[in-house]
């Protein structure tokens, strides 16, 4: 969600999107904090998009189909109670430039390659305004080779030395 002029308050949702260069490939890291302590509603939220997250990570491996992937995530969102409340998309390729293919999107026709690294990122925004959550981070899953959120000197070793 672009920056506002709004102050922090105790309870708000803070959502991070860190993009970072790494010996030449681009990576991002999603994430979602509280000032205080957040509401029910609030962890409600980010447990779907944790939720999300997973259930489109379960499904990447070489070969899938990248539509699947979104079709997954915005299906837990759905059952949670939160349809609608993606506003951002739900990921792309990352790389050597940023973004790069594939869109995370439910009308994508693309498959996913082997060694691809893939940025899933499931942000939901709830309509009242009371809560958000950003969660996501880098996945690379080849024949060989399984890396999850942020573990970017395995990612960078693996490119390297395929």
């Amino acid at each position: 969600m672009p920056p506002s002029h709004q102050r922090f308050e105790q309870g708000n949702p803070v959502s991070v999107e860190l993009t970072v260069l790494c010996e030449g490939y681009w990576v991002q890291i999603c994430r979602t904090y509280s000032i205080g302590e957040a509401s029910p509603y609030q962890k409600r939220l980010f447990k779907a998009c944790l939720q999300a997250y997973q259930s489109a990570l379960d499904l990447a491996r070489p070969g899938a189909a990248v539509a699947d992937l979104a079709r997954a995530a915005i299906g837990v969102l759905r059952t949670s109670g939160f349809e609608g409340s993606v506003k951002y998309g739900l990921g792309h390729g990352v790389g050597l430039d940023l973004p790069e293919p594939y869109e995370v999107e439910i009308r994508s026709q693309e498959f996913l390659p082997d060694r691809m690294v893939l940025m899933v990122h499931v942000g939901a925004w709830a309509a009242n305004g009371q809560a958000a959550a950003f969660v996501g981070g880098p996945f690379c899953k080849a024949k060989c080779l399984q890396v999850e959120l942020g573990e970017l000197v395995k990612i960078a070793q693996f490119f390297k030395h395929p």
